[in-house]
């Protein structure tokens, strides 16, 4: 199925951009030990094919699949128990066969296709060789349950990138805690990096609001947060971080500050997550930004919050906002791929089969009368 979607542009001048949107469907086999389902997933090249590289969570296994032919490939069972044990995954990244970077709770795991565990190193412990035996409570290596901020490996610098746990949003640290940091493998030194929360955090408290979504890259660190639909772009060899202001035209107003007499077990927290518009992980297929957005709840009618998908350029700029149905998984999904960003569809019309929608952006650049 091909479908096309318009977008929304038509308020620029000159030179404005319009966007429409082509739906595909990609059927990927599922069954009987496999699952699509995936949280925590990457769009891979296998020899020379698109394929995702997930983490089945039931089975305790990474599961790659063809995106061509919807074909099984090849999955790696992950030990549990003993010397190789790799307790749980809250996060991977694959680089090669021989390179597959694990992050669990407390260990990084360096393993192969056949799931031989390469090395592995202690994180978040008093007793971690990395950054000395004094871990500080700002720098806790983390990814959520949502995979908002996956890890990446940058092979030129043999460093690993990754969030940090965010404190608190009453913690006096939490504008002096930088939000990700890296860690070279080849001197085991954990550096944070010079990314911070920003100044519309300052005295006002937005709860989970405030957890941010990070996409690392070679060249940069583009990053948002649950908040609304900014972007900023830190770059790696200058340092500099600029911001680029979005507005969501599909939300009348974002989530308001909670009061200052809130404390972290408020149960209005919740209350406040699940009423707001949310803005989910960003991903990149290397010419569009993608980023899905759920709008507000509305309690007297008891519907269901309308899902978006946010289209930026390369400059991040906001090209467009395209529906998606109500069926879609926005956070279980929203994978790029070289042409466009895939969405699991929940409701499945085969048992053997799973269903992904996949959003391929078509924006071309006009002049007012021409």
């Amino acid at each position: 199925m091909v479908v096309g979607l318009p977008g929304c542009s038509e308020d620029k001048p000159q030179d404005a951009v319009h966007c429409r949107a082509e739906i595909k469907n990609v059927l990927l086999k599922s069954g009987p030990g496999w699952n699509t389902n995936f949280k925590i997933c990457q769009h891979i090249l296998y020899n020379q094919h698109e394929s995702i590289l997930g983490y089945n969570f039931n089975e305790h296994k990474l599961q790659a699949l063809d995106l061509e032919t919807g074909d099984t490939l090849w999955q790696i069972p992950l030990k549990k128990e003993g010397p190789e044990m790799i307790p749980e995954v809250v996060s991977f990244y694959y680089h090669s066969p021989d390179s597959i970077f694990v992050l669990s709770f407390f260990y990084i795991s360096i393993i192969d296709q056949q799931g031989r565990v390469l090395q592995k190193h202690v994180i978040n412990r008093p007793e971690s060789n990395i950054n000395g035996d004094d871990p500080d409570e700002t720098k806790v290596i983390y990814c959520d349950i949502n995979h908002s901020s996956p890890i990446y490996y940058d092979c030129d610098e043999n460093a690993l990138y990754f969030a940090f746990k965010p404190l608190s949003p009453f913690s006096e640290k939490r504008f002096e805690q930088a939000l990700c940091g890296r860690i070279s493998l080849d001197q085991l030194i954990l550096e944070p990096l010079p990314i911070y929360l920003p100044k519309k955090f300052k005295d006002r408290y937005y709860g989970a609001y405030e957890r941010p979504t990070i996409l690392f890259g070679d060249d940069e660190i583009v990053y948002g947060f649950y908040l609304d639909g900014d972007l900023y772009r830190h770059s790696k060899k200058t340092g500099k971080t600029e911001v680029s202001t979005v507005v969501a035209k599909s939300i009348e107003k974002t989530a308001p500050p909670m009061p200052a007499s809130a404390s972290d077990d408020d149960p209005g927290f919740i209350e406040h997550l699940n009423t707001w518009p949310t803005f989910f992980r960003i991903s990149s297929d290397g010419t569009f930004f993608y980023r899905p957005f759920v709008g507000t709840f509305d309690q007297a009618s008891s519907r269901t919050r309308k899902k978006f998908v946010m289209v930026y350029d390369s400059n991040l700029a906001a090209l467009a906002e395209f529906p998606l149905p109500d069926d879609v998984s926005v956070l279980a999904s929203n994978i790029a791929t070289r042409n466009g960003v895939m969405f699991l569809q929940m409701n499945a019309e085969r048992e053997d089969r799973s269903n992904f929608l996949v959003i391929v952006p078509d924006c071309n650049e006009y002049s007012v009368g021409r």
